[in-house]
């Protein structure tokens, strides 16, 4: 499930802002804790494990100017998450706490997955394998991002998915070195055409792309829509 958050900046801002991908972190967990601090506490220490492998059940986009004041996507496919976010967020959210200053929450809509095969990144995609990282416009990008959904489709599901990805093409990427706290992360961003089973599609839209989806890396959203 896609929630798109409408928040104001308080002083009325308007136009481009930058807000650090762990401010919008930090809000996802109070957010959380403003209805379940025990599962905030969960997500925050241990997220959804598969193997060895552990990730958070959401990602998030960065903040974006609209008409209107400012903007912010959130999605995720695992039942519990969406049930404590969306309470949160009927009841009214929290404001956003910046370094670039207050975003009053003003409500939200929800959007559903549209089957599609074009895709553009709301956020840089970090792709990596047992040898470090991998290049997502290189040949053996689809064989990664098609493990990487699998692995996300069985902590959604508990089951393996017999489907898989039979593309993944960008067709102008742009690489990026991005910060995050301490660490600096090798991203691209851009227009990409994505194929294969509807679900891992759908796991790929409401989960993200590759890691580091719970700090805001690795969501998409289809061409055509804002």
């Amino acid at each position: 499930m896609r929630y798109v958050i409408r928040l104001n900046s308080e002083d009325g801002q308007q136009g481009p802002v930058k807000v650090l991908p762990e401010e919008i972190h930090r809000w996802l967990f109070f957010t959380l804790a403003s209805v379940s601090p025990g599962y905030a506490s969960e997500v925050h220490d241990k997220g959804m494990t598969v193997g060895t492998i552990c990730f958070k059940p959401y990602v998030f986009s960065r903040l974006y100017s609209t008409r209107q004041g400012h903007g912010l996507k959130v999605s995720s496919q695992d039942a519990m998450f969406t049930s404590i976010f969306m309470k949160a967020l009927s009841r009214g959210a929290p404001n956003l706490m910046t370094s670039a200053g207050i975003f009053e929450y003003s409500g939200f809509t929800i959007r559903e997955f549209a089957n599609t095969r074009r895709f553009f990144t709301l956020s840089p995609i970090v792709l990596k394998d047992a040898d470090g990282y991998v290049d997502p416009a290189g040949d053996v990008a689809v064989e990664v991002v098609d493990a990487h959904l699998k692995r996300k489709y069985k902590s959604v599901y508990g089951e393996e998915s017999s489907g898989r990805i039979t593309r993944f093409k960008f067709s102008a990427p742009k690489r990026t070195m991005v910060r995050y706290k301490d660490h600096m992360l090798k991203g691209t961003i851009g227009e990409f055409a994505m194929e294969g089973d509807r679900e891992l599609l759908r796991i790929a839209y409401e989960m993200g792309i590759g890691i580091n989806n719970g700090a805001g890396f690795g969501m998409i959203e289809s061409c055509g829509v804002y």
